[in-house]
């Protein structure tokens, strides 16, 4: 499956892997996927997030009330890491196996890519899919007012010659 993901989406995965091997666990959960595509390729949500819902999210948070988009995913970074499930670090050298939702979220956006971008899954691919298959994740992603029609747009755009 993984050979038809591209460099950004494959890193994006690196990073989830990075993610786990910091906060423990024994497996790659959906909110390490997002952690991955948020460090690796920010714009795949800051370019699908609503403005609006940002001001909102930054009004209910005491601390930070800045219009940077940077906030809302570190905002979002916090509230990932907050969500997994901590536990025993793993050496590096572990395999590490995906939880069923996070294998059913690749799997989504395996499809996703397929039919959108010919024979290529990018970062883009595993938010759409995010929003689609039931997750942990989504709510957050709900939160910025990241919605999936600007999203399938974009892919649709972005696949034609």
């Amino acid at each position: 499956m993984f050979e038809i993901f591209d460099e950004q989406a494959r890193r994006a995965l690196f990073f989830a892997r990075a993610s786990l091997l910091e906060t423990g666990g024994g497996a790659i959960l959906e909110q390490h996927l997002l952690l991955g595509v948020v460090r690796e390729a920010p714009e795949a949500v800051t370019r699908f997030a609503d403005p609006a819902a940002w001001a909102s999210a930054r009004v209910r948070d005491p601390v930070m009330r800045s219009a940077d988009p940077d906030w809302t995913l570190a905002r979002m970074r916090d509230q990932l890491l907050v969500t997994t499930n901590a536990g025993a670090r793993l050496a590096p050298s572990v395999e590490v196996p995906f939880s069923d939702t996070a294998m059913a979220l690749m799997k989504a956006a395996a499809e996703l890519g397929q039919a959108t971008s010919p024979a290529r899954v990018r970062p883009e691919h595993f938010v759409l899919a995010m929003l689609l298959v039931p997750n942990a994740a989504a709510p957050l992603l709900a939160e910025a007012g990241v919605t999936a029609d600007p999203i399938r747009a974009f892919l649709a755009q972005s696949s034609e010659p």
